[in-house]
């Protein structure tokens, strides 16, 4: 099995870099935060993997804060507590 890390590219629209919004984006997110959460990850660490992803695109920070809310807004649709 992959690391949970390879699948984040995958949750991000390819044209406008958003984080899950696309329905299959969103799909591969919840598969890929299953999979941070049963390799024993936790927010941090899938938020730390967020930001040096976007780092990479060199995205505006406000883009990736949109998508840092995007995260945790699926995390607690997806995940609640």
């Amino acid at each position: 099995m992959t690391d949970w890390t390879s699948q984040l590219a995958g949750t991000f629209g390819a044209v406008d870099g958003e984080f899950a919004v696309h329905k299959a984006d969103r799909a591969r997110a919840v598969a890929m935060l299953k999979a941070a959460k049963k390799a024993g990850a936790e927010l941090g660490d899938v938020l730390n993997a967020l930001r040096t992803f976007a780092d990479g695109k060199a995205w505006s920070p406000e883009h990736t804060d949109r998508q840092i809310g995007r995260l945790h807004a699926l995390l607690f649709e997806e995940f609640p507590a």
